[in-house]
């Protein structure tokens, strides 16, 4: 009997992490930007979007963010937050990226 609790119990765990809900997190936090997104699942930081918008593939890789520590998600890592999110997607069928990033 108690076996089976704790496999039950692990199983919950299991199953808790994987839906779990991506939120919105300060890059500063004393200034309540929400520039991040926080994914449990992947135990990723997305940045917002909006803050890299109009620019193009190298002047992002060659900019502050890049500096700073961020990079560019891979297809599967985004797929994960696609999923994490709840989101339905064509599985990112579209034109091939450099190096498999999106």
């Amino acid at each position: 009997m108690q076996k089976s609790k704790l496999l039950l119990g692990f199983l919950f765990l299991l199953s808790a992490g994987a839906s779990a809900t991506p939120f919105s997190v300060d890059w500063d936090t004393s200034a309540g930007d929400g520039w991040l997104t926080r994914d449990t699942s992947s135990g990723l930081d997305w940045l917002d979007v909006s803050l890299t918008a109009n620019q193009n593939y190298d002047h992002v890789r060659t900019g502050q963010w890049y500096r700073r520590g961020f990079r560019h998600a891979t297809r599967e890592e985004l797929l994960g937050l696609f999923g994490s999110s709840g989101l339905i997607h064509d599985g990112l069928r579209g034109r091939l990226s450099l190096g498999g990033e999106v």
